[in-house]
């Protein structure tokens, strides 16, 4: 049984070349072997190809065993470099095993070689085993931190390739998720490095045959093959590379595939790379399927969250309906609080309990009597006593829903003034909620630009000079100084 063998050969001289050849060959060794002369020519041969073992000779006409060894310790390769030469001296041989050469053996003594070959590939192995695993516990752990740390799908996404790109040759790495209602698969990633991948009908191409399978699979240019002349996939082109493809689950269904492609010819793929790529399905899967639940949490959250929202909504209109003469006032005010609300630094989900608190600023009146709310005369000060009373009414009803208790600043507090002389409970300054002294601004001026009862509207310029005089008395100074500014650029 032969053992496959790539070398390259820094020599200018065939007959020692094929020398050299000739007896690794009688070891047994199945060659696939390049010479070259010069710097660039063994540039070129390490970027193209992946070589087992390099012989160099130590003096050449263009070229020198010494560079030829610098450029291998400028690409930290763990690749056997063995000097081969008939001129050097002990001294020089020292000097070269000192700048990194793995041996060196004299061109007329050829029964060192083999030994000296089997040595350090070995040895090679032994360094390649243990630099391997360190890599691969380094990158699983960076996978898995990332995954268990719930980051973005499409930052996974890059950081799986680009970790498996420094462990293995993995150029094209994608994503490939199937629909359930659907004969239908996406590719949420997809680098497209050697050929285009658009969401399509499920076919009998490689990544719907893991699909198929339900389990991992190597394919190289022979099972590739196989697979196509056994109908299990059709092909239009060859295979170009290595490939190999890990189901992802969710419990016993399959829901997708990872797959690999690799970008040089003699990449070689086995089921040491394939676990590994099975781990890092198994990361992906659990992200996928993590974030999948929260969608479904966050569309059903926010369906309630309509819902609630409607609700509130209904409870205003009625309450409008109720209150005929202010029709129209509650979405008024909720448009005005809202934007001075945001000027003054509130955002995000407090500004959503900021409009659901000014939707609901007079849901307490749902507990006043007909004949005191839809008095169309000015009440009297025992009617006025249980009108004040609406705020404490707006607790009561409100509190009990925890949904709702973020919102209670401004039913609860916005009769409340800023020099303490409010109701219901005599807040005064900063002790009453932002959101409350932002809408009792707001209301006040909606009320008296608008038809009442028992009073006319007010010109909006006779409005604003009352809000002014009553900065520091009934309203916080810096939300009216907000107001003024807001109604000055639209009146």
């Amino acid at each position: 049984m032969t053992n496959p063998l790539r070398v390259l050969i820094v020599e200018d001289d065939e007959d020692d070349a094929e020398l050299l050849l000739r007896e690794l060959r009688r070891a047994g060794y199945d060659l696939k072997a390049l010479r070259v002369e010069t710097l660039d020519a063994m540039r070129s041969a390490l970027d193209h190809q992946t070589w087992d073992i390099i012989f160099s000779d130590y003096s050449l006409p263009r070229f020198s065993g010494l560079a030829a060894l610098e450029l291998h310790r400028e690409r930290s390769l763990n690749i056997p470099f063995i000097i081969l030469s008939g001129t050097i001296g002990e001294g020089t041989a020292v000097a070269a095993m000192k700048a990194g050469a793995s041996d060196y053996i004299m061109k007329g003594n050829l029964a060192r070689l083999i030994p000296a070959v089997q040595r350090e590939l070995r040895e090679a192995q032994v360094r390649m085993d243990r630099k391997w695993a360190e890599v691969v516990q380094s990158a699983l752990y960076v996978i898995s931190k990332a995954a268990n740390a719930n980051v973005d799908l499409a930052n996974f996404y890059r950081l799986v390739h680009a970790v498996l790109d420094e462990m293995m040759d993995a150029k094209n790495f994608y994503v490939a998720l199937y629909q359930d209602d659907a004969e239908e698969v996406t590719f949420p990633y997809y680098p497209n490095q050697f050929n285009a991948a658009l969401n399509h009908q499920i076919t009998l191409v490689l990544t719907d045959y893991v699909y198929r399978m339900g389990k991992s699979q190597l394919v190289n240019a022979k099972t590739y093959e196989q697979l196509v002349q056994h109908n299990e996939v059709i092909s239009s082109e060859p295979l170009l590379s290595k490939w190999m493809g890990s189901i992802l689950k969710n419990g016993e269904k399959s829901i997708g595939v990872i797959a690999v492609h690799a970008g040089k010819e003699d990449t070689v793929y086995d089921e040491r790379e394939l676990a590994i790529l099975d781990f890092i399905a198994d990361q992906v899967e659990l992200l996928i399927l993590r974030k999948q639940s929260e969608e479904k949490i966050n569309n059903t959250n926010q369906q309630l969250s309509e819902a609630y929202d409607s609700t509130l909504e209904g409870w205003s209109r009625a309450l409008e309906l109720r209150e005929r003469e202010t029709a129209g006032h509650s979405q008024r005010v909720v448009e005005m609080t809202l934007e001075i609300a945001f000027t003054l630094g509130i955002q995000g989900e407090a500004l959503l309990h900021v409009r659901r608190g000014a939707l609901l600023h007079d849901i307490g009146k749902m507990g006043i009597p007909d004949s005191i709310l839809l008095k169309p005369s000015r009440l009297t000060e025992d009617e006025w006593c249980t009108m004040r009373q609406h705020p404490i009414y707006a607790y009561k009803l409100l509190s009990p829903i925890s949904y709702l208790l973020p919102a209670l600043d401004i039913p609860y507090c916005h009769h409340e003034k800023w020099d303490g002389s409010g109701y219901p409970r005599g807040l005064k300054g900063e002790e009453i909620p932002l959101a409350a002294r932002i809408f009792a601004v707001v209301d006040v001026w909606d009320a008296l630009i608008s038809d009442r009862p028992y009073s006319p509207a007010w010109t909006k310029g006779a409005a604003k000079a009352h809000i002014q005089s009553q900065s520091g008395i009934h309203f916080d100074p810096q939300v009216v100084d907000a107001f003024i500014k807001m109604i000055t650029d639209v009146i």
